[in-house]
């Protein structure tokens, strides 16, 4: 990444400034910016076609600026590597995010993670090899606990854990001190941004396991999945409700979304009659995604015989008209009325 951020500024210093002060600091994240964020960052074209230059260098090798064992780690000691190896996924998976922990848990667990805390208690400022590292172990454990698409809880939970076990990790450039690793809503409403948000983000666009892990209460019953007579396994509903929640809108999901989309349409229909739906829609900022394509789809789904909208809008402008009869204005022309509009 410090060979990217040195090719951009070659190429406009603005936008290694920009890139820096949004602590954009790693393949990951930068991998993941789209038009929303060009928006929020307010870049000129000439910064827009320069990041999509690099997306296409970097969409066939997105792990190009993975560290090496050779590369330096720490601004304290040069000769320590934190290469990314795997945790005990059974000791792990008992580590509950219900509240605070001590991350230093998580980094016993490992070599590399040792050395990580040995770096961190000596005072060090963690280079971006080290914060990469940081970043794997904590997406790793999310990833064997709560599986490839965590709730936001957790991963604000265990972003507020890192940086009160580590002071050091706090952000710099945000009231929010954990803003670093995860900021909930800072790109607008549903839209978080931070290192463990974006990275989490990518394993599951990479991930092919559809499957959700979640707690179970002791008092609560295991979700079981219906056999129909065809013998095929049909999915659990609240799954597939919690998969869409969570769910990253792109060009490779649509196909995915879309299928949970319909396959969820009975608990959008109970949360309409319960005249909550406008809570579902903040619920799930997947909802309007795709330019209102999957509204159009409940429609289709709810209205199958439905006439189009222009076939049928001599109809609707009537009707339309006499609702709203009370805000008409009228202009009086001799024996004539015409009409002006609402």
């Amino acid at each position: 990444m410090e060979q990217l951020l040195e090719n951009l500024k070659q190429e406009d210093v603005r936008l290694y400034e920009i890139f820096i002060r949004e602590e954009i600091t790693d393949v990951e994240t930068f991998s993941l910016l789209d038009n929303n964020d060009f928006v929020r960052l307010q870049l000129t074209t000439k910064m827009i076609k320069i990041i999509q230059k690099y997306h296409k260098l970097l969409e066939n090798d997105i792990n190009v600026e993975e560290p090496t064992k050779n590369e330096k780690t720490t601004e304290c000691d040069n000769n320590a590597t934190c290469s990314n190896s795997t945790e005990d996924s059974t000791l792990l998976s008992t580590i509950s995010l219900e509240k605070e922990i001590d991350v230093g848990i998580l980094f016993s667990q490992t070599e590399d993670g040792k050395r990580i805390q040995e770096i961190l208690s000596e005072g060090c400022k963690p280079t971006e090899n080290v914060i990469k590292s940081i970043n794997h172990i904590l997406c790793n454990y999310l990833a064997t606990t709560y599986g490839v698409r965590p709730s936001t809880f957790y991963k604000e939970m265990l972003a507020r854990s890192l940086v009160t076990t580590y002071p050091i990790l706090a952000s710099t450039v945000s009231e929010v001190p954990h803003a670093l690793w995860f900021h909930k809503n800072a790109r607008g409403d549903g839209r978080h941004a931070g290192k463990i948000h974006y990275r989490m983000e990518l394993l599951a666009k990479k991930s092919d396991n559809r499957v959700i892990h979640r707690q179970i209460n002791d008092n609560q019953a295991p979700s079981v999945s219906k056999t129909v007579e065809d013998g095929r396994v049909e999915p659990n509903i609240e799954d597939l409700v919690q998969e869409l929640q969570f769910a990253v809108p792109s060009e490779q999901t649509k196909s995915r979304i879309k299928e949970l989309w319909k396959q969820t349409l009975k608990y959008r229909n109970e949360r309409r009659v319960e005249e909550t739906f406008l809570e579902f829609m903040d619920d799930f900022p997947v909802a309007s995604a795709f330019g209102g394509e999957l509204i159009d789809i409940d429609f289709k789904l709810m209205r199958p015989n439905a006439a189009p909208f222009d076939d049928m809008w001599n109809v609707i402008q009537p009707k339309i008209l006499d609702q709203y009869r009370d805000v008409h204005r009228y202009i009086k022309r001799s024996n004539q009325v015409a009409y002006r509009g609402a």
